[in-house]
């Protein structure tokens, strides 16, 4: 009887540990993806994706240094 209860205990407390970790991980990968989406880069990529298509391809083609009459 000592024996079942003993394991018993084991159980509960290893499933405990299972769901704090768990629950730590989702906390590490929620910070990761605020992190994430504030960071410079992705703040470029949603102000690229923002852009008219006009935009883009202006932009497109004075780095190209092409005009609009261009006749390759």
């Amino acid at each position: 009887m000592l024996f079942a209860t003993w394991v018993t205990a084991l159980n509960i407390l290893a499933f405990a540990a299972l769901v704090a970790a768990v629950i730590y991980l989702f906390v590490l990968i929620v910070r990761a993806l605020k992190k994430y989406i504030g960071s410079k880069e992705m703040r470029e990529e949603k102000q690229a994706v923002k852009r008219t298509l006009g935009e883009t391809l202006k932009a497109h083609r004075t780095r190209c240094q092409m005009t609009q009459e261009f006749r390759g």
